[in-house]
């Protein structure tokens, strides 16, 4: 984009101001101060030289699509015209919502309110790194049951010291597995179940955080659940439910199943 544009000695300029999503691994790389003076003037209070002076508004969305949630809040903060600009590209933020939480989000996206003009998308994954999930349970003797979690995460086994217990499947390991949450999304974590645990039905390697989407299926023994976005109790959040867990799902067989 710079050598397409002669821009090759400038960069955008970015405050140290804080973001609301702290933490979030860079998609893009880190942005670089600019060389201009001129246009390090653009990120203090409006004044100076607009950066979209530098570049075309197409340039801008094009490099905006490859930065961090972090990185485009601080964006945001360069100018008014840059926030505006940010916010009404909602493709964006739907786009980060989907690739870090998978499609099975647009249910939570109806139950959230944007705040001080902030656009719906930007909202959504914001509240998505602290949202609870349900363990909607399909196959096994725990099924039609939903168990819902908090980002404290949980333990799963047979044994019913497990925050999630499994206690009549006599394939489920005492101790099985474990679902965590960090870096804003869930994992599942195999502690060593002896008939292994199953992500979609692909056996997940042990003692290895493996990242969860919403509506992955995960088997343990004879047991299978769905993992979906807790949605708050509402009419419209019922309904919106009660249709995605009608959505036909099967659990994953497994041929060679050893009882502890």
């Amino acid at each position: 984009v710079a050598s397409n544009h002669s821009l090759s000695h400038r960069s955008f300029f970015v405050p140290s101001s804080e973001c609301d999503m702290e933490g979030e691994a860079s998609r893009g790389g880190a942005m670089i101060n600019m060389s201009d003076s001129r246009c390090k003037q653009g990120g203090q209070s409006g004044s100076g030289l607009n950066l979209l002076e530098c570049l075309s508004e197409d340039c801008v969305l094009k490099f905006i699509e490859f930065l961090s949630p972090k990185d485009l809040c601080k964006l945001a903060g360069v100018s008014r015209e840059l926030l505006e600009l940010t916010n009404s590209v909602e493709q964006i933020w739907e786009r980060l919502c989907i690739a870090d939480f998978g499609k099975d989000i647009f249910a939570f996206s109806k139950t959230v309110k944007p705040q001080n003009g902030s656009p719906l998308w930007k909202c959504v994954y914001r509240d998505l790194g602290s949202v609870q999930v349900d363990l909607d349970f399909r196959t096994g003797p725990r099924m039609g049951q939903i168990q819902t979690i908090d980002t404290k995460g949980a333990s799963v086994g047979r044994s019913r010291s497990n925050n999630v217990c499994i206690l009549h499947d006599e394939m489920v390991s005492r101790r099985h597995a474990r679902v965590t949450h960090h870096q804003r999304r869930y994992w599942v974590h195999d502690v060593g179940g002896i008939n292994g645990t199953y992500l979609n039905s692909a056996c997940v390697p042990q003692h290895v955080d493996t990242p969860l989407n919403m509506g992955d299926c995960v088997d343990l023994g004879g047991s299978s659940f769905i993992v979906r976005l807790h949605l708050p109790s509402s009419d419209e959040g019922s309904q919106i439910a009660r249709e995605q867990q009608n959505t036909p799902t099967g659990g994953h067989h497994h041929p060679h199943i050893l009882h502890e």
